[in-house]
């Protein structure tokens, strides 16, 4: 009965734990570096705009230079405990700067997911003919493919291209209400940042029901790498859901307790074992 594939993107199309480049570092030294810099800087007082545009130059300059990973190993242990402690109780990367550090209050929106987009991705991922062709294959089986992501559309049109494979293939409802953004009054064709909650809100997931037309829960499934953004929330709604672990596990069969109901979901080591079970 399964219709439609949703699909993450951080974490999920790619390792972001994976390193290409030893003076560059993966994707995740690039968040931490965003992240834990903007949050300390914002923590001792400094302007969020200044912050921001601070932290964008000396990443710019790192990675000319190749110092991004050892100013990221450097960042000490305290700032990190602190942050995860954070992330734990607002739920997101990104609640923590619009909860905790006000930034909502200010009327300042997607304020660490803007300096994620401008990771330079052509040093820290490189093209993936086997994902290209997976998705290809997947859209001549008769599947519809789909994106919920707390990403900026930026940065995801950035990642297809280094990763090489086509944005179109996943456009669901071009022009379309639901797609629409009040933040920039822009219509996007895949839910992103711009135009829905962030995920483990729900409003992403309903939204692409709504945009299909299709009212059947049994007929989606969400792929993603996190447990609390991806497995749950779709859970919730009576999807399927397939959690990426990014190593080298065999399909398993797990359960999860979800609004104090037992839930299956599958895990898979690698983003490629969709194609193997659609």
């Amino acid at each position: 009965m399964v219709q439609y594939l949703i699909f993450d993107v951080d974490g999920t199309m790619y390792r972001k734990d994976k390193v290409y480049n030893p003076s560059v570092g993966s994707i995740q030294t690039a968040h931490d570096f965003f992240r834990y810099g903007a949050h300390n800087a914002l923590t001792q007082g400094e302007d969020p705009a200044q912050a921001s545009s601070r932290l964008v130059s000396e990443y710019q300059n790192g990675i000319k230079n190749g110092t991004i990973p050892t100013k990221v190993a450097g960042i000490d242990e305290s700032v990190r405990e602190e942050w995860d402690a954070l992330v734990e109780q607002y739920g997101s990367n990104g609640r923590v700067f619009d909860n905790h550090h006000r930034l909502k209050e200010q009327g300042v929106h997607n304020y660490l997911h803007r300096m994620i987009a401008q990771i330079d991705f052509t040093q820290t991922l490189v093209r993936d003919e086997q994902l290209s062709s997976m998705f290809e294959d997947l859209v001549d089986k008769g599947y519809t493919l789909g994106i919920v992501t707390s990403e900026v559309h930026s940065t995801v049109v950035d990642v297809a291209k280094t990763l090489g494979f086509d944005m179109s293939l996943f456009h669901i409802g071009v022009a379309h209400p639901e797609t629409y953004s009040r933040q920039d009054g822009r219509f996007y064709p895949i839910m992103c940042r711009n135009n829905h909650q962030s995920k483990p809100s729900l409003d992403g997931f309903e939204k692409i029901m709504r945009l299909t037309g299709c009212d059947d829960p049994n007929e989606f499934v969400y792929i993603g790498d996190s447990i609390k953004k991806d497995i749950i929330p779709p859970l919730r709604l009576g999807w399927s859901a397939i959690h990426v672990v990014n190593d080298t596990s065999d399909l398993v069969m797990k359960e999860i307790t979800v609004d104090n109901q037992t839930k299956d979901y599958t895990q898979i080591g690698s983003v490629y074992q969709i194609g193997e079970l659609f």
